[in-house]
């Protein structure tokens, strides 16, 4: 028995970060913040077999 699978994912995705450096008296701090769209496919085959094969298909 073989099954093909195809798969598509979006995710959303926020970010936030904060950055801290300090020399001395001087202290610099950074903030980042950003928001993406990641966008991903994924197709593969699936096969069932009752005997040891290496074969993929």
């Amino acid at each position: 028995m073989t099954n093909m699978l195809c798969a598509v994912r979006w995710l959303l995705i926020a970010d936030f970060g904060i950055n801290y450096q300090q020399a001395g008296e001087v202290v610099l701090v950074t903030i980042r913040t950003g928001v993406g769209l990641q966008v991903g496919g994924n197709i593969g085959n699936l096969h069932y077999a009752r005997e040891n094969s290496w074969l993929p298909l």
